[in-house]
């Protein structure tokens, strides 16, 4: 952390992405790979595309926004992505990931994942801010996600909240997310709203969240609640309406009586047991995305085979 301190010494007010960091401090990923694990939880998608209500579409692509946030606790770097860095992952479902760094600065990634019922578009640009006077790392996020769902065609829009890493010169770090959040439905008059709450005192309200699905007249359709490491639960506010549910426990349209609840999402991928994916708090799906199968073939710029990735893990190896 004294080495820390001092290269962070001349950055206070820069952004951060900016400035060299040693690799000691990075853990074996690329940010192009943590964009595809920011959406790791496809599988809403896909339950989203076969429901006919507009309401409860609209509600499991607002979980998925939320479940994107689902990994992002971890405090170790990802390593920043050359110019023209690639990644891909294809899933045995036919699932398919693809991301490029497009600029340098700033730093921007796009990315793109499709299966037979949703296409995902990302545009990622994030500012990071040093501000020692509260010993804190300010990150505003810059860009957007796309969804698209192919059996309505229903097109859904939504960008990301700030996150704070707490703790950076003194202390043991942890991650933090605030603000509102708005998921828009494309030429509908439908939306839903994330209020990612900031962390009190005595780490009251860490990884909460609330928001609600409103209606073209500003009616409460849903209303949601949870941790976004965690899950999301729902409840049902219109008279009318009703959720039902089937034998998995997904809401297949809009069925049962007012203040009923349903787990949306739940945050259940196991962590990762193979070091140093373990000592670094990543899943069993991180592993998977680092890991480089014997039949595979990859471009050469892929994140997956840049020397200094590599040559972390050789790092980590030795230190062991």
């Amino acid at each position: 952390r004294k080495s820390l301190i001092t290269i962070l010494e001349n950055a206070i007010g820069m952004d951060i992405t900016t400035i060299p960091i040693p690799v000691s401090y990075n853990e074996s990923t690329s940010f192009l790979m943590r964009m595809c694990e920011f959406l790791q939880y496809w599988q809403l998608l896909e339950i989203a595309d076969t429901l006919e209500d507009p309401f409860t579409r609209l509600l499991y692509v607002t979980a998925f926004s939320v479940s994107n946030y689902a990994s992002s606790g971890r405090t170790s770097k990802p390593f920043n992505p050359l110019l023209g860095e690639t990644f891909e992952y294809i899933d045995d479902s036919g699932v398919r990931f693809v991301a490029e760094q497009v600029s340098h600065h700033p730093p921007i990634g796009a990315g793109s994942l499709e299966s037979e019922h949703f296409i995902v578009e990302q545009y990622h640009n994030v500012k990071t801010k040093i501000k020692v006077t509260s010993n804190l790392l300010d990150v505003e996020p810059s860009g957007y996600t796309r969804i698209t769902l192919k059996s309505s065609g229903s097109v859904y829009i939504y960008d990301g909240c700030r996150t704070l890493v707490n703790n950076l010169i003194v202390g043991s770090m942890w991650i933090d997310h605030d603000g509102d959040v708005i998921v828009r439905e494309v030429n509908s008059d439908r939306y839903a709203i994330v209020e990612y709450k900031k962390t009190g005192r005595l780490f009251g309200d860490w990884h909460k969240y609330v928001g609600a699905v409103y209606s073209g007249d500003n009616t409460e359709v849903f209303e949601f609640e949870g941790k976004w490491n965690e899950n999301m639960v729902a409840k049902i506010k219109s008279k009318g309406l009703k959720l039902i549910k089937q034998q998995d426990g997904h809401l297949s349209g809009i069925g049962m009586t007012v203040d009923d609840e349903a787990v949306i999402w739940e945050n259940d991928i196991p962590m990762s047991d193979i070091q140093p994916y373990k000592g670094w708090k990543c899943t069993e799906f991180t592993y998977l995305l680092g890991n480089i199968s014997d039949d595979q073939h990859l471009p050469d710029t892929d994140s997956r085979l840049r020397s200094d990735r590599l040559d972390k893990h050789i790092y980590y190896f030795y230190c062991v």
